[in-house]
């Protein structure tokens, strides 16, 4: 009986000892960081690691006006979602606003 003790105590030692465990940006971080803090909104996302320990993230929007080809989120630190930020600025479409401009005005007869 007590070889059998001892065994278990040894592997629940074993198991208590094992490697530290190392945090890792979720996919949910970078969603909520789309949609809190970019026109973005929902979206799908796809992971990809980069040579230089980073993570880049690419993002389907659901905002197409503004994300015409998605976001791209890079996260410098592998384990803080603090390190990340967007680096696919927002699209403007200067124009649409001068066709708005130009069709607003009531032209008098």
């Amino acid at each position: 009986m007590k070889p059998l003790l001892d065994r278990m105590i040894a592997a629940a030692l074993a198991c208590c000892a094992a490697a530290p465990a190392y945090g890792e940006i979720k996919d949910y971080e970078v969603r909520r960081y789309l949609y809190l803090k970019t026109p973005c909104g929902k979206a799908s996302i796809a992971n990809v690691e980069r040579r230089d320990g980073a993570i880049q993230f690419h993002a389907d929007c659901q905002n197409k006006t503004d994300f015409p080809d998605g976001a791209i989120v890079i996260c410098t630190d592998p384990e803080s979602d603090l390190s990340c930020s967007l680096k696919t600025p927002a699209a403007n479409f200067h124009s649409l606003k001068l066709l708005q401009d130009n069709s607003s005005k009531v032209l008098s007869p």
